[in-house]
């Protein structure tokens, strides 16, 4: 196929075959890209490593050490799909850890009610930040890091500054520490917390509606969506998975640990940002996350095992935080070059088609000011 250059010359057009191929293949790449780095880095750390990091035992540890920063992360996600920060997850996970611990161990309360109670209360701290930012018109940065110091505050009163570990029913560490089909408890619970996040996001109106939001959240509250609503939502969303993940850690150790929690901050937010360079590349994404949190994971345990010092991992994720961020921004750019560019390649070849019918002689016997016959009637 060929086409006019800007001197009148012939010149030689892709054929739009090649051009498909090469989108596909692109996008297959700019799409699984860190889940090849994933697999990279497993299978390169397992050649070096071949007896500490290639065991069956490394992997399960790997996974089930990460659920508390994969609940975190998911959490801070949720927020960011609808384009706002929740910089307090962190800090809601250490009032969730704390409050049902001393629930069934100072004030007596059972399990079930304690987690409930827990994590309703944890939803009402994501309530509160959402009507700050929404009803108030308070950055969420300032909303959500305000609310963290007084939850940090909280906690401290409430443990008395001390960790709490007596009287820790043995049916409340299972919940962390049990496991089923050999593999531990909480990476059942992530998975199936996962799924049901994927699917409401990809195929629920709601979740579709969540990330209209975050495209344009002029242009969604103009068609009708219920934005205030949703992104109060997403708060509360965001809240309830911190409860959980300090039900998770607080399970795993057995105690509540007052100043517990945002530590886990910036790891969360390294893998929420660089989850959205996959899977659904330039969208903030669940899978996306969880693929992230892992590559992070296995990375820093490889080089931990290769005798890197402990300190470098919050190096690292500092890093990973700056990387992940330019690297979301520039998939955002090249999303929206890409379309531009597939805009006017629809534009130019129609143009070029409407050329070629012009000259055609067809064209050329059909009567002005007509067309085809009957063409118009139905």
């Amino acid at each position: 196929m060929q086409a006019d250059t800007a001197d009148g010359t012939r010149g030689r057009r892709k054929a739009p075959g090649a051009l498909l191929g090469s989108e596909r293949a692109f996008d297959f790449v700019n799409k699984y890209l860190l889940v090849m780095i994933l697999i990279a880095v497993c299978i390169g750390f397992s050649i070096a490593l071949p007896n500490s990091f290639f065991t069956w035992e490394n992997f399960r540890t790997v996974g089930n050490e990460q659920i508390v920063v994969v609940l975190l992360a998911l959490g801070a996600t949720l927020p960011l799909i609808v384009g706002e920060f929740d910089l307090g997850v962190g800090y809601v996970l250490g009032i969730g850890q704390a409050l049902v611990v001393g629930f069934i161990s100072r004030d007596g309360f059972g399990i079930t009610g304690s987690i409930v109670l827990g994590l309703v209360l944890c939803g009402l701290v994501g309530l509160f930040n959402g009507i700050l930012v929404v009803k108030f018109r308070i950055s969420a940065l300032i909303a959500t890091l305000a609310t963290g110091s007084i939850l940090t505050g909280v906690v401290f009163a409430y443990t008395g500054g001390q960790v709490l570990y007596g009287n820790v029913p043995k049916a409340y560490i299972q919940i962390a520490r049990g496991e089923a089909l050999g593999l531990p408890l909480p990476i059942w619970y992530a998975l199936g917390i996962v799924i049901v996040l994927a699917v409401f996001y990809s195929f629920v109106p709601t979740g579709r509606r969540m990330y209209a939001i975050g495209g344009n959240r002029q242009a969604a509250l103009l068609s009708g969506i219920k934005v205030d609503r949703l992104i109060i939502a997403s708060f509360v969303g965001s809240a309830v998975l911190a409860g959980f993940a300090g039900v998770m850690i607080s399970s795993r150790l057995g105690s509540a640990q007052p100043g517990l929690g945002p530590q886990f901050l910036l790891p969360a937010f390294a893998a929420a940002f660089l989850g959205a360079t996959t899977i659904r590349p330039g969208r903030f994404n669940l899978v996306g996350t969880v693929v992230a949190v892992y590559t992070l994971a296995f990375a820093i345990t490889g080089l931990q095992q290769s005798g890197v010092p402990s300190w470098f991992e919050y190096v690292f994720n500092g890093i990973a935080l700056i990387v992940a961020v330019g690297l979301s921004n520039q998939v955002v750019q090249l999303r929206q070059r890409r379309a531009r560019r597939r805009r006017l390649r629809a534009f130019s070849d129609r143009g070029h088609e409407s050329e070629q019918d012009a000259g055609s002689p067809a064209a050329a016997a059909t009567p002005a000011g007509g067309g085809v016959p009957g063409a118009g009637e139905s």
